[in-house]
């Protein structure tokens, strides 16, 4: 059995049939959970996955809390981690940043079979409504945590911004588990802290349906309202960044006119 089942010697057949149906997930997929597939890794009797799960929905339901405390667990360490850190006693926003995203990729990336894991549960909830709300709850606890922090450095909007990282440290896990790139691995930590650093400068998010802004927890307003004034604002930057960057072209233009004209003050 493999080493991953700590379950493996205990006399607890549930758990070893929750553990034996984990290893199978990320060994195989989906396909593999089957009753007898899960009794045979688990050296457990015939008849034992109906007796303690009952179906097949219901040890996927068990799946889905072991992942989510698993990676609880890690959220766990690297928080512990760092707290415990005395070169971080008293650091700076980008020191602690830096630190957290580098510890957090590390942790995130150094179990493989569990990442396979989740995004084998993502995949089969995008098919399976029951699956999707328990998903949901369990990433807007996510992301009620890492609001917190957000707003702790001075997001303006901590939940959009915990949104954000949380997508950011999806995506960068999900393209190195289908490509695997060490220099892919090298980058996050630096994507990381981009990201979280642009969160501080959010402008307001455009306003959710009815029916998704309590989840997403942001104001309602009429929906082209914010959106307007959110393209407005970019509008704005965007023309007077173009004005500053015009003024700066007609300076160079005319200290180049001036060089032209005495080469011998060029230097």
């Amino acid at each position: 059995m493999s080493r991953r089942n700590p379950a493996a010697a205990s006399g607890a057949t549930r758990e070893r049939l929750l553990w034996a149906a984990y290893e199978l997930l990320g060994e195989e997929g989906m396909t593999a959970l089957t009753h007898r597939r899960v009794e045979d890794r688990a050296g457990a009797s015939h008849g034992s996955m109906t007796y303690h799960f009952g179906t097949r929905e219901a040890l996927i339901d068990a799946l889905v809390h072991h992942n989510r405390e698993r990676d609880h667990q890690v959220m766990r360490r690297v928080a512990d981690d760092l707290a415990g850190d005395p070169t971080l006693a008293g650091a700076d926003l980008l020191t602690f940043g830096w630190a957290w995203a580098t510890r957090l990729t590390d942790a995130l990336l150094a179990d493989r079979h569990q990442a396979i894991c989740r995004y084998e549960l993502y995949l089969y909830a995008a098919r399976h409504p029951e699956i999707q709300r328990l998903l949901r709850g369990y990433r807007n606890q996510v992301v009620a945590e890492h609001a917190a922090t957000a707003r702790a450095a001075g997001a303006p909007h901590p939940h959009a911004a915990a949104r954000m990282t949380l997508a950011l440290v999806e995506g960068i896990m999900m393209m190195n588990l289908s490509v695997p790139s060490a220099a892919q691995q090298a980058w996050a930590p630096t994507f990381m802290v981009s990201a979280s650093l642009a969160t501080l400068h959010l402008v307001e998010p455009p306003a959710a349906p009815p029916d998704e802004a309590a989840e997403l927890d942001l104001p309602l307003f009429e929906w082209l309202d914010p959106a307007t004034g959110a393209v407005a604002r970019h509008t704005g930057a965007v023309a007077r960044h173009t004005e500053t960057a015009e003024r700066h072209t007609g300076a160079v233009a005319r200290h180049t006119e001036t060089a032209e004209r005495h080469p011998e003050t060029a230097d």
